[in-house]
């Protein structure tokens, strides 16, 4: 029988070791099957249909759930290798995302499944990375198998009749949008332009351009 191929794991760093941005997220999207597998909770009367747990906040027309979680295979295709493999972000790299994102992103706005049509009518009204599980509020909020590290979003709405819509799609978490072809291009450059590396090392650096 043959021995299935073990995929690999790639790490998807936002920063290089100088501490220099070579990635960038330009948005958030709300999506209907989250790629960390974890949903937001809608702060209305129709929470106890996705969540174990009943939230009442109507009037503020917010939702809350994780953006990232750190150590978690995420299943991706190279379309360049044509291979699958997982990618993975460390409690330090979701952190410099969240920096990022909170300094650089559009948190003013939010976009459906990834489209190109931005809405104004969403903005981040929170954001926190989990530093202690068993006391975050997110307990309160009724989310389950929460762990230190996890970014947490809360965005809330100010147009009512895109937040009637909200409700009542299929529209389940977060997604966050991070541009890997821009990430490539830095990467591969930092090593092209690297003076104390041998033709031969940069391109075997560059045949694995994201840390394993």
């Amino acid at each position: 029988m043959e021995k299935k191929k073990k995929l690999a794991r790639k790490r998807f760093a936002i920063k290089n070791d100088k501490g220099e941005y070579i990635g960038k997220i330009p948005n958030v999207s709300l999506v209907t099957t989250p790629a960390i597998e974890k949903n937001y909770a809608l702060f209305n009367e129709a929470a106890p249909k996705r969540m174990n747990f009943q939230v009442s906040n109507e009037e503020r027309m917010e939702i809350t759930g994780i953006a990232m979680s750190p150590d978690q295979d995420i299943l991706r295709f190279d379309r360049d290798n044509k291979e699958y493999y997982y990618c993975f972000f460390t409690k330090s790299d979701i952190r410099d995302y969240r920096d990022y994102f909170m300094q650089f992103g559009n948190t003013k706005e939010a976009n459906f499944e990834h489209g190109s049509e931005y809405m104004d009518d969403f903005f981040v009204s929170e954001s926190w990375i989990i530093t202690d599980p068993n006391n975050d509020k997110m307990n309160a909020l009724g989310f389950k198998d929460i762990k230190e590290g996890d970014w947490c979003l809360t965005y809330r709405c100010t147009n009512r009749e895109i937040w009637e819509q909200v409700k009542s799609s299929s529209l389940a978490g977060f997604s966050v949008e991070i541009e890997l072809d821009y990430f490539k291009e830095e990467k591969i450059k930092a090593i092209l332009y690297n003076t104390e590396m041998t033709d031969q090392e940069k391109e075997e650096a560059i045949k694995d351009i994201v840390f394993k």
